[in-house]
């Protein structure tokens, strides 16, 4: 019996040597691709949502630069934006994805500011269902935890606010060596991201408390550096005009404390034909380029303040 316990020991150590081994392995750049074809999870590096996308702009937010006005908002924002770039020396364009959340925009905007003392202005442009808040499950952790744990700036967060990451992600998957492991390895993305998705998780129209308050607290931080903050809405399908999501979200707005800060946004939402956006979000095809958007800019934001500053070519 004695014999037979010792070689169960011994098997179980050599299993978990080779599985650990395998999975270090799985990080390497040598070995991850092939580790991955041979587990099915090639998907997982290949298209490498999170933190390959967000630490650029995490990045380029805290350079210093003579930029003195920001533009932060969601992937449509980045979309129309982004071509921008190369014509505007003193507006720094950070669109990124919306699944950062306003956590994101805020940790954006913050290192922005300090690394900008001279900014006289910040745009956030976003879609109205930014402003739903909450943490999505998949989306959520690839891209409002992973990017900013790697970088450190997950700190910059309220403690309830990663209390709650902890409780919804779990408090061992926010330390930086494990979202390294998770992010580097194909196998490890899947199984975690395979098991995460299996939690449920409800979100309505409401008007978030997280997202009002990190818009809030923008704003203290635009405050303290005497700074104006503007906030737009993205383009939306006319599919959705009268929609019970937005007529719901309309009445949340009105009475969440957005609605003194910012109490043109809803008037300010313009819709254009659903044909026009190829997944109900972006545009697509023929309106999808910078001549399109151009125009599009100069509709949503021609009296907003914003073409004070923005150049188009």
């Amino acid at each position: 019996m004695k014999k037979f316990v010792i070689k169960v020991c011994v098997f179980i150590i050599v299993f978990l040597s080779i599985v650990i081994g395998l999975d270090y392995l799985s990080m390497t750049e040598q070995y991850r691709m092939p580790l991955a074809k041979l587990t099915n999870s090639e998907d997982y590096i290949s298209v490498n949502v999170g933190p390959d996308e967000i630490k650029p702009y995490i990045k380029k937010a805290g350079e210093t630069n003579e930029y003195t006005q920001l533009i932060i908002g969601d992937s449509v924002c980045r979309q129309m934006f982004d071509g921008l770039q190369q014509y505007n020396s003193e507006i720094c364009i950070l669109g990124s994805n919306g699944s950062v959340t306003m956590t994101g925009q805020y940790i954006l905007a913050k290192l922005f500011i300090e690394s900008h003392p001279e900014t006289t202005d910040i745009w956030l442009i976003v879609l109205p269902t930014a402003l739903k808040g909450g943490f999505g499950l998949r989306y959520g952790y690839q891209y409002a935890v992973m990017p900013f744990v790697e970088t450190d700036t997950l700190q910059y967060l309220e403690q309830d606010t990663i209390d709650e990451m902890a409780d919804i992600y779990g408090r061992f998957f926010l330390r930086k060596d494990v979202v390294y492991a998770i992010d580097r390895s194909g196998i490890n993305r899947k199984i975690y991201l395979n098991a995460l998705s299996k939690k449920e998780q409800v979100q309505g129209a409401e008007v978030g408390e997280m997202s009002v308050l990190y818009i809030c607290k923008i704003m203290e931080l635009c405050e303290e550096n005497d700074i104006r903050l503007h906030m737009l809405p993205g383009p939306v399908s006319d599919a959705n005009e009268d929609s019970e999501y937005m007529c719901e979200l309309a009445k949340e707005y009105s009475i969440s404390p957005l609605m003194e800060m910012f109490p043109e946004y809803l008037n300010q939402i313009k819709y254009y034909p659903a044909e026009q956006f190829g997944d109900g979000l972006h545009f697509s095809g023929d309106y999808a380029n910078q001549q399109q958007y151009n125009k599009k800019i100069w509709e949503i934001y021609g009296e907003s303040g914003l073409m004070e500053f923005l150049r188009t070519e």
